[in-house]
């Protein structure tokens, strides 16, 4: 579906949404986030699957737990941690590299954390990309015994900022070029990028999701050696845009929103495939929310808007507003 989009900008409410066949959460019956938590209340899908007969291989970071306790047919639950610093030890970087990147991890709340980067030129980053590969080896050597009946799971935070991998998935050498996806220079109420931090962005944004391509062709390819792979069905689906833009998605920058920054928020992946079923592209303009609730839900939205909701408060419900997307002819 290659105008496909998502009814939220947020990882958390984007993907509970979609698991739960809503175009937007009520946060508090489905999501539980006491004392740090973040932990799913509610899972449409696996609990459809459970009472199907399937069992259901989870991968995860420690950003989103799917794995809710009491739940029988959650066979696994292989959790990553999405920005320890123990990623860098197998990575071919240079020692000083490494150890900046870890100097400024252990700093990072204190007061001299910015004298700290300004001396070694490493920018804040979330190492989630570095983690993310460990994430693809595990479920790829899995993938090639996979069994009928089961369900495999996984949530990559890739090509998740910050873009610390280039297209074949080896580390950027220099730490000073790991961008995440607004610029501190330029970062002010309001604006994220200007036009030239936002195309340099994009570049090692594209570099990263070339790589994710890379492992994505990887994880099938072991797959199609298991004996399951002609059977079974394989969903690839975003939760939001890159969300490089140069105006944040929220309400009270609504009057500054161009159609632009709609498309960099909001424009989402959504692909699946099924047996026995031909090949087509798609150019209708769907969100994600509704797709999975159609296609694996089998629970279309009876009010499936055509908008998008800009985020108002900290993932608090009633506190958005819905515009239109994309505008015009966008």
């Amino acid at each position: 579906y290659g105008q496909a989009f998502s009814h939220l900008s947020q990882t958390r409410p984007s993907l509970t949404a979609l698991l739960n066949g809503k175009a937007a959460p009520a946060a508090s019956t489905i999501l539980d986030t006491r004392d740090g938590r973040r932990d799913l209340k509610s899972n449409a899908w696996f609990d459809s699957l459970g009472k199907a007969g399937f069992r259901i291989r989870v991968y995860q970071t420690n950003w989103l737990n799917y794995c809710g306790s009491g739940l029988p047919y959650i066979e696994s639950c292989t959790t990553f941690d999405a920005s320890t610093i123990q990623s860098l030890r197998r990575l071919d970087l240079h020692p000083w590299t490494k150890a900046k990147v870890i100097l400024n991890s252990l700093l990072e709340a204190s007061s001299l954390d910015p004298i700290l980067r300004r001396l070694t030129q490493v920018p804040e980053v979330r190492l989630t990309g570095f983690n993310a590969l460990r994430m693809f080896e595990a479920l790829r050597d899995d993938l090639a015994t996979a069994t009928p009946g089961t369900v495999y799971f996984a949530h990559f935070m890739l090509p998740h900022y910050s873009y610390v991998l280039d297209e074949t998935c080896r580390p950027i050498p220099d730490p000073a070029a790991w961008y995440n996806r607004y610029d501190p220079v330029s970062f002010a109420p309001g604006i994220l990028n200007s036009d030239g931090s936002r195309a340099r962005r994009y570049g090692a944004y594209f570099k990263q999701l070339r790589c994710a391509a890379q492992l994505l062709g990887d994880l099938l390819t072991a797959f199609s050696k298991s004996g399951s792979y002609d059977d079974a069905t394989i969903i690839v689906h975003s939760d939001h845009g890159s969300r490089i833009g140069h105006t944040p998605a929220q309400a009270r920058y609504k009057d500054k929103l161009t159609d632009r920054d709609l498309l960099d928020h909001y424009a989402a992946l959504f692909a699946y495939r099924t047996p026995g079923q031909a090949g087509q592209y798609m150019s209708d303009r769907r969100s994600i929310q509704a797709l999975f609730a159609e296609k694996f839900l089998k629970m279309p939205l009876s009010d499936e808007p055509n908008d998008v909701r800009l985020r108002g408060g900290d993932f608090e419900p009633g506190a958005t507003r819905w515009i239109a997307y994309p505008p015009g002819n966008g």
